[in-house]
Order: C-alpha cells, then sequence, then structure tokens
C-alpha cells in the first residue's frame, strides 16, 4: 500500500470517527450539558472544601494511616509498613502526588475529593437507566447536598470514594444484564479495585448477583432440576451465551488485578489483616467495647437518618464531627420517599386486585390436564420423570401460597435471628427473600420491579451489616446515600405523573364525555360543531391506552368512543377534528410538562442553595485537632535534629505524620519505662509528673516532656 492510499485510509477512519463524536454529542446534548453541571458544580464544591479541611485539620485519624501508607509507596518509608494493606488504591493515588515533591495532607484532600464528581455523575447516569434527564439531575445535586457526604468529602476518608466506585458497578452490572454483557469486563474490575478502596465496598458483589439472578428468575428454573435433559440443554446454553463468556473475562481480569494488588501488598511486608476482618464478620463480630464507636444501638442510623440528609448544625465532640438539628428539607425528603412508596405498594396492590393475581384461565387448564391424565388421556407432558410429573401436577395457587408462605416465614426467621447469629446470615436470608418477592411480582410487570428491589436490597443490605456491629460511625452510612437519592427522585417522578394523571382525568373525563353521540345531528345541524370534545375523546382513549397500563379503563367508555369514532362520515370534519386534536394534546402535553419541569427545577435551585449555606456550617478551628499541628511545628523548631532521638507520644498516627519520622506510641502505664528506652521526647495528652522529665512546652490538650540531662 503507498503512502498516498495509507493517508487516505487515515483520513477517512479519522472523517468517521468525528462523525460518530458528533452524532453522539447531537443524541445526548442535555446529558452531557447536565453532565458537565454536575461536573463543574461539584468541583467547586470540592474545592471550597479542600480550603476548609486544610484550615481545620484532618479529624479523621484514619486517615493519618493512609498518609503513611502513601508516604511508603512514594519511597519515604518512616517505619512500619503493617497497615499498607488499609486502602492501597487511594494510598498509591496520593503516593503519585507525594512523587512530584508536593507531600501535604491537601493531597490526599484532592485524591479523595474528586471522587465527588465521581460519584454524582455515576448516580445521575445510574438514575437516568429509569428516570428522565431532569429528575436525574435532581438526584444528583441531593446527593451532593446530603450534609453527611459534604461533611466527609475531600477530607482524606475512603467513604466517598468507596461510594463513587460502588454507583459505577451496579451501573455497569445492570448495563451488562439489561443491554450489553460487555459491561461485565468493566463491572467485575471495577470491584476488585473498589474493595481494595474500601473493604465494605465488597457487600456490592451480592448486590451484582442478584441483579443477575432477577433476569434468570431463578425460582422458575428450580423445576429443570427435575429434568436432567432440560437442565443439560440450559447449562449447555449457559456456557455458549455472550453473558457467560463476558463474566468469564470480566472475572478473569479482576483477578488478576486482584494477585496484582496482593503482590505488592506483600512486597512491601504488609499483612493481609483483612482476611481475618473478613472472618470476624462471617463468625457474627461485633467489635470491641473499647472502641470510641461503640454504641449498641441498633437503631442508631435510623434515627440519625434525618440529620444525614440535611442538618442545620455541625458540632465536635473532640475530634469526631457530628451533625445535628435536622432541617424542614430533610424532613421533606423523608416525607417524599414515604409518600411515593406508599403510592407505589397501593398501585402494585391496584393491579394485582384488578388482574386477579392468579390467572383463573391458566388455573382451569392444569386441572383440565390432570383430569385427562388420571383418565388415560394422550395428553401432552413436558416433563420427563416422576418428580417432574408431580412438580407439573400442582396448582399456579398453590404454588403462589408456597411462596407467599415462604417470604413469610424468611421474614420471622430474618427478624428473630437478626442480631443473635451474623449479620452475612441476616444478609442472606433478606435476599432470598427478595428474589421470592421478585418472582411473585414479576408475572404481573410492574415497571421498574427488578432495578427498585436492587436499590432497596442495597439499603437494607448495608443497613444490617452497620446496625449489626456494636462499632457506629456517621460517616459508614455514606454507603447508603445514593440510594436515599434515588428514591427521593423517582417518588418525585412517581407523584408527578400521578398527578398529571388526575388532573387529566378531572379536566378531560367527566366534561368532554357529554356530547351528542348522532352523527346526522352532527352533520345537518346548524350549530357549530364542538371539536374539542371529540378530540380529547380519541386523546383520552389514546392516553388511558398507551401510557396508563396500570389504571383501569371502563369498556363502555372506550366501547362509546370507538362508536362515535365510526359514525363521522364527513370526512372534512373528520380532518378538521385532527388539527383540533393535535392541537389540544399539544396544549395537555404542555400543561403536564409544566409541572414536570418547574418542581424539579425549583428543588434543585433550594438545594443549590442549601449545599453553600451548610458549607458554612462547617467549623475551622478546633483545638483537640489544631494542637497536635501547633506542638509538632514548635518541637522541629526548637531541635532542629529532632528526628534523630527517640520520642514517643499518645497518639503514633498523629505525630509520625506531623514529624515526618518514626516515634512509638505510649499509654499511662508505659511512662516508667521511659528512661531505660532512652526517650528524648515524650508528647502526651495530660499533664503528669515524670521522673527525670521536665515539661517544655503545652497546648491546650497536648504537653511536651523532655528528659533531663
Amino acid at each position: 500500500m503507498s503512502k498516498k492510499q495509507s493517508f487516505t485510509n487515515k483520513q477517512i477512519l479519522n472523517n468517521s470517527c468525528k462523525k460518530e463524536v458528533k452524532s453522539f454529542i447531537r443524541k445526548n446534548k442535555i446529558d452531557l450539558i447536565f453532565i458537565s453541571l454536575i461536573a463543574i458544580f461539584t468541583l467547586i464544591i470540592v474545592y471550597l472544601l479542600i480550603n476548609i479541611n486544610n484550615q481545620l485539620g484532618i479529624y479523621c485519624s484514619d486517615v493519618f494511616i493512609y498518609l503513611l501508607n502513601s508516604l511508603n509507596f512514594a519511597g519515604y518509608s518512616i517505619g512500619t509498613r503493617s497497615t499498607m494493606y488499609l486502602s492501597p488504591i487511594i494510598c498509591f493515588l496520593t503516593s503519585l502526588i507525594f512523587k512530584t515533591g508536593f507531600i501535604n495532607q491537601v493531597a490526599i484532600f484532592t485524591v479523595t475529593g474528586l471522587f465527588f464528581p465521581i460519584a454524582s455523575i455515576g448516580l445521575y447516569l445510574l438514575c437516568r437507566l429509569h428516570l428522565n434527564k431532569l429528575i436525574s439531575l435532581f438526584a444528583a445535586f441531593l446527593f451532593i447536598n446530603f450534609s453527611l457526604n459534604i461533611l466527609w468529602a475531600a477530607n482524606g476518608s475512603l467513604d466517598i470514594p468507596a461510594i463513587a466506585i460502588s454507583i459505577w458497578i451496579m451501573y455497569f452490572s445492570v448495563l451488562a444484564v439489561d443491554k450489553d454483557p460487555k459491561y461485565f469486563t468493566i463491572a467485575f474490575p471495577l470491584f476488585v479495585i473498589g474493595f481494595f478502596t474500601r473493604y465494605t465496598v465488597g457487600f456490592i458483589l451480592p448486590l451484582m448477583i442478584l441483579y443477575i439472578l432477577f433476569k434468570i428468575d431463578l425460582f422458575n428454573k428450580i423445576k429443570l432440576i427435575f429434568d436432567k435433559k432440560l437442565f443439560k440443554r440450559n447449562i449447555n446454553n449457559l456456557i455458549k451465551s455472550k453473558s457467560f463468556k463476558y463474566s468469564t473475562i470480566g472475572i478473569v481480569i479482576a483477578t488478576g488485578i486482584l494477585t496484582a494488588v496482593l503482590s505488592v501488598l506483600l512486597k512491601f511486608g504488609s499483612n493481609l489483616t483483612f482476611i481475618s476482618q473478613t472472618q470476624d464478620v462471617i463468625s457474627g463480630g461485633k467489635g470491641s467495647t473499647i472502641d470510641p464507636g461503640f454504641n449498641p444501638d441498633s437503631l442508631f442510623y435510623l434515627t440519625n437518618l434525618p440529620n444525614f440528609i440535611s442538618s442545620t448544625k455541625i458540632s465536635f465532640d473532640g475530634p469526631i464531627p457530628i451533625l445535628e438539628d435536622p432541617t424542614l428539607l430533610s424532613y421533606f425528603i423523608l416525607g417524599l420517599i414515604i409518600l411515593g412508596f406508599l403510592f407505589y405498594i397501593s398501585k402494585i396492590l391496584i393491579k394485582l386486585k384488578n388482574r386477579n393475581i392468579i390467572d383463573k384461565k391458566e388455573e382451569q387448564s392444569v386441572s383440565v390436564k390432570i383430569a385427562n391424565e388420571k383418565e388415560n388421556i394422550d395428553v401432552e407432558i413436558p416433563t420427563s420423570n416422576k418428580y417432574s410429573r408431580k412438580f407439573h401436577k400442582i396448582l399456579p395457587i398453590e404454588i403462589a401460597y408456597i411462596k407467599i408462605i415462604g417470604v413469610a416465614m424468611l421474614s420471622v426467621v430474618l427478624i428473630a435471628t437478626y442480631k443473635e447469629v451474623s449479620s452475612v446470615i441476616s444478609e442472606v436470608l433478606f435476599l432470598i427473600n427478595i428474589l421470592l418477592v421478585f418472582n411473585i411480582l414479576n408475572k404481573y410487570s410492574i415497571k421498574d420491579l427488578n432495578f427498585n428491589l436492587s436499590m432497596f436490597s442495597w439499603f437494607i443490605v448495608y443497613l444490617i451489616f452497620f446496625s449489626f456491629t456494636n462499632i457506629k460511625v456517621d460517616r459508614y452510612f455514606i454507603t447508603v446515600m445514593p440510594v436515599i437519592a434515588y428514591f427521593a427522585a423517582y417518588s418525585l417522578n412517581f407523584l408527578i405523573n400521578e398527578i398529571n394523571k388526575i388532573n387529566f382525568v378531572k379536566n378531560n373525563l367527566f366534561i368532554k364525555l357529554n356530547i351528542p353521540f348522532n352523527s346526522n345531528k352532527l352533520s345537518n345541524s346548524k350549530t357549530p360543531l364542538n371539536t374539542n370534545k371529540l378530540s380529547n375523546l380519541n386523546k383520552l382513549f389514546k392516553i388511558f391506552k398507551q401510557d396508563n397500563e396500570d389504571s383501569p379503563v371502563n369498556e363502555s367508555v372506550i366501547n362509546n368512543m370507538k362508536t362515535e369514532q365510526n359514525t363521522l362520515a364527513n370526512e372534512k370534519i373528520i380532518a378538521n377534528e385532527k388539527i383540533k386534536e393535535s392541537k389540544c394534546i399539544d396544549d395537555d402535553n404542555s400543561q403536564k410538562s409544566i409541572l414536570s419541569i418547574t418542581l424539579p427545577i425549583i428543588l434543585i435551585i433550594i438545594f443549590l442553595m442549601s449545599t453553600f449555606t451548610h458549607l458554612e456550617t462547617i467549623p475551622t478551628k478546633n483545638d483537640v485537632i489544631q494542637d497536635p499541628i501547633k506542638a509538632s511545628e514548635w518541637l522541629m523548631s526548637y531541635d532542629p535534629d529532632y528526628d534523630s532521638k527517640v520520642i514517643w507520644t499518645h497518639n503514633r498516627r498523629y505525630y509520625a505524620w506531623y514529624l515526618k519520622t518514626n516515634v512509638s506510641g505510649a499509654y499511662e502505664t508505659d511512662l516508667p519505662k521511659l528512661k531505660e528506652n532512652n526517650v528524648s521526647y515524650l508528647i502526651f495528652n495530660k499533664y503528669i509528673l515524670i521522673e527525670n522529665y521536665t515539661l517544655i512546652k503545652s497546648y491546650n490538650h497536648v504537653y511536651i516532656y523532655k528528659k533531663i540531662l
């Protein structure tokens, strides 16, 4: 091939790519604009939070471990590497900034802060799978506005990065199941990355599996066990499917990432303590009573949920921030979710009632088949052994009752064993229960059933785990805040649609049915024809037929509509009707769109203003947080050769980072050993008389002692 031909081919390829990009942008213009708005707004919030947190200081002691691990990754080892297993992903990313020579807490603030827009954009896209653009934008801005998220974003903690990756894992998992299995090649590797970002991301895996099982409808496949041929055939089909192929590829890639991460950790000499932690969780461990976060209250997260959504005040209990005094916005969101949930459930119950839950015709057909079989009449039985024939004889209503009884029994067992065995056991029982509920309701074509059950399971699985353990911290509940935002948005969308339907029926059904049903009078009458009534009949029939499948329709009304339509013989009248009908439909749609657009926009603006208001409530001064910084800076100035001395401190995490040297932790019981260990400086959290040591500097909560030579 000549150079000219090669250049021409490249030009054609580039032009083709440009056309595809332009086509993509044109088709997704509004989505891209909304994503840009989310990114810009969240980055502004992150920038402000970094400044606030840098002024306040680090108030989560775990962040000091991540900073020390980052130093180790960057090649600045200052002591033990036993904690390298803690968040190697975030620590590695932070180390890349350290390698540039910028060794500052702002580095980890920036790394963790950048996950905030990633989480918000991911939530927008996740909601877009089942909600419209504007409602999804509302969900994203609501998520950004949550007080709990703002408090713990861009401060070095792992909760926002973990939830960001969890959102994207669920997004790609849903895409893989519903649209293209190729997304499994992203979902599974991303799960491993998320797991090593924060280990609680591991609970997303059963949620991924749950969504896959929804697609399979597991309980409908149980009967295959009784038919070996059919079972083998389904297994073969599964192995040959694209889903199995790309799932396998995704798992292989994920295994490769897992192996690479573990090998790096082992290279640094890290203890894989997360393995023992996982074993402790499975065995039902509830945490130590000496932990600062010890709290046996099982309802801690639910009672504090209003504060997590929107609070008016942030106070500190020592270095621990506490959200207090929920705002009216918080109760509005909770009320919106509860109201939407009640309407959604009531609509499902109405639908089940109208469709009789069990198809009576199917039940009668099965009964006839059984009767014919007893009379030895040649009837086709789609089963191949005595067990499957027995299963086939069970009536649908009997199967339904068995499933309902199963749900009730599992619920009782779940409640009875909760807090008594293991959170993992409780979660397994819950997920089995959800599969049964899905199997019962799935045949009735309930909109968004599988996705809504998955999101609900997301909330309950994490609630069970974090409520089970006696160690409770506010920030742990960030793991379910996307679910709160989604259900608030879904409820808003659901209620708006219901209001639109009620207004339509009120304005059109009762008034516009009062028209003459006589074609001769229509054609011969000198009175001007009320064409709006006929056009709205057409519109009403069309909307009830296409858009309101869940609503019961009066058959006599529909028949009258059809009769009236058939009697319109005059073609000119029909033509005029079509023109006016289109105008009426446009008017009605415009009325619907006003509520559908204005209400979400108003709420978005309110939450935007609330976000900036909440930022102002974050304190920028706290002596408990800032005294160790002052003490470290003073000691470095007092003794420039301090890093060659033996230093003991009451909190190794703080001072190993602030002094950038290896220090040892010391309790009050260790103080008699100071002299024999040749300790030059002791930094302690209270005043105490120590033989051979003198107090040389003190702050509100920090005392520095020096050995008397």
